[in-house]
């Protein structure tokens, strides 16, 4: 034992009781035969990771839209960013603008791993490139 005294180390209660005993046996027992997670076949189940990416990036969607719903709002008939003045008649076309002042979100392309600020710039180099 690294730097216990053995004077001082004193034993587990549970080492004295049987079924204590009996449980860690198996478990040992277990260790022993088990393979370990590299030598398992098909351990990684494509289709499930596959689906916590997608919940994930659904996540992140819903966390940027309520973000961005409140840096814009609607002013004498144009939508306006609270965050740098511009005004446009489109609601959409300033969300994707808005989207432009938030940080700590990027988007990266499934087929090269390029990096975008934007979801609009990925949508745009997504057509241009793929």
């Amino acid at each position: 034992m690294l730097g216990m005294d053995k004077d001082v180390f004193q034993k587990n209660e549970l080492d004295a009781d049987p079924k204590f005993q009996e449980n860690e046996g198996d478990y040992q027992n277990d260790q022993e035969n088990s393979k370990s997670f590299e030598e398992l076949p098909g351990t990684l189940d494509e289709s499930f990771v596959k689906t916590e990416i997608n919940n994930l990036a659904v996540d992140t969607n819903i966390q940027l839209d309520m973000q961005i719903e409140q840096m814009i709002e609607k002013k004498d008939g144009l939508w306006q960013c609270k965050v740098c003045g511009k005004t446009d008649k489109i609601k959409g076309n300033l969300k994707n603008h808005s989207e432009t002042h938030v940080e700590g979100f990027s988007h990266t392309c499934h087929v090269c791993n390029k990096s975008a600020s934007t979801r609009i710039s990925l949508k745009v180099h997504m057509s241009k490139y793929h």
